[in-house]
């Protein structure tokens, strides 16, 4: 078999300096470098969050976002595995559980 040459691996690249790179900041904060909240119950939950992943399905009571507009998304059922990206600040689930990843704010 050949030598190959050898490259570090992607996130090690792309996540060295997110503060000049806008597509190296998102991808920083999808990894979860910047840390993350698991939530399985009704607590209110505040923050800066980048993400949401569902665990399983979920439906929240309250969603709050810097940057969404038009209907609100409460009462929605979001499927499990499904991510939803944003400006989140503030949310409480009906049900379900999820991954909030944090913003790098």
């Amino acid at each position: 078999m050949p030598n190959l040459p050898t490259f570090p691996a992607p996130q090690e690249v792309i996540v060295q300096n997110p503060q000049g790179n806008a597509s190296a900041l998102i991808i920083a904060e999808s990894l979860g470098k910047y840390g993350a909240v698991v939530e399985t119950g009704t607590t209110a939950v505040t923050g800066n969050f980048a993400a949401i992943q569902m665990i399983e399905d979920t439906v929240f009571t309250t969603l709050t976002s810097s940057n969404w507009s038009g209907d609100a998304a409460t009462g929605v059922t979001f499927k499990a595995g499904q991510a939803i990206y944003g400006g989140f600040t503030a949310f409480t689930l009906t049900s379900g559980k999820v991954i909030a990843y944090k913003a790098a704010v």
